[in-house]
């Protein structure tokens, strides 16, 4: 039987002097295009504000269940959460959320007047 030896196997060996590793930074830039003029940075934090059906205090957001028919014929569905605009007083300032409502209900947020 062939007995295997450690020089077998050297050129599978992966190089270990490769240089200083890339920051995360410049390989996040490879993906993240860069933003040019501020109407496009404007447009970027509309659309971070427009998120998906979430309470954005106590990030409650939608849940998948099924319905059931009568003839027991078994459906997808989504339980979205009861979410309102709000206008509240937020660190002194007052900010529009969508805020759902059992944190309206538990005093949570403080309506702007």
């Amino acid at each position: 039987m062939h007995q295997t030896r450690a020089s077998d196997f050297d050129q599978f060996r992966i190089p270990t002097d490769l240089g200083p590793r890339p920051s995360a930074s410049w390989y996040n830039s490879l993906f993240v295009p860069a933003l040019a003029s501020p109407d496009e940075v404007l447009h970027t934090q509309q659309r971070v504000t427009n998120m998906a059906k979430r309470c954005e205090l106590c990030g409650k957001g939608p849940v998948v269940g099924r319905n059931i028919s009568h003839a027991h014929n078994v459906t997808p569905r989504r339980f979205e959460p009861n979410l309102q605009r709000v206008r509240a007083l937020v660190n002194g300032g007052i900010r529009r959320l969508r805020v759902c409502t059992r944190c309206l209900r538990s005093g949570k947020v403080v309506k702007a007047a």
